[in-house]
């Protein structure tokens, strides 16, 4: 747990205040035993969550029945969908996406990564290839790192975009 970033199953009150964002791994699809699938959301200031998308996190080489823990050393994540990556943008400054990708490792792929079993179980579950998948990460990455300041324009132009979408 960081001020930043809670992971658990459940966010307890203090953490509301205290934490800009919140994982949840309560909620892990169990793919062929591997429990990967997170929920992150944004913690708002009334302390109500909004979330921003779906990721496929684990530890280590991934092992079965295992949920997902914070570690400065072994966590690894994975987007899971374009829309997440959309949501990043428009809600999560480039400050805050750039921590994220450090706190969980996010987006790294490592050499030879489509032979390990859990690749082949869980996080692939929702793409045709290896490929495909390496595409989109690849792609994924490079978009949340933009230096353009989305959400802080969503900031600003809130009356503007109330009015049009009215």
């Amino acid at each position: 747990m960081t001020d930043f970033l809670y992971v658990g199953t459940q966010l307890p009150k203090e953490y509301r205040e205290n934490c800009k964002f919140f994982l949840d791994t309560s909620d892990n699809w169990n793919d062929y035993g591997y429990k990967t699938l997170c929920v992150l959301y944004k913690i708002l200031d009334s302390g109500n969550l909004h979330k921003i998308g779906y990721f496929k996190c684990f530890n280590g080489n991934g092992e079965k029945k295992s949920r997902f823990y914070l570690s400065s050393t072994n966590s690894r994540a994975f987007i899971m969908d374009y829309k997440t990556v959309f949501r990043m943008l428009f809600y999560m400054s480039i400050e805050e996406r750039k921590k994220l990708i450090d706190l969980l490792h996010l987006c790294i792929l490592f050499k030879n990564e489509e032979n390990n079993q859990i690749f082949k179980d869980s996080i692939l579950r929702n793409w045709s290839d290896f490929e495909t998948f390496k595409h989109f990460n690849d792609y994924a990455k490079n978009l949340i790192l933009t230096e353009f300041e989305v959400s802080t324009l969503f900031l600003e132009e809130s009356k503007e975009l109330y009015r049009y979408l009215k």
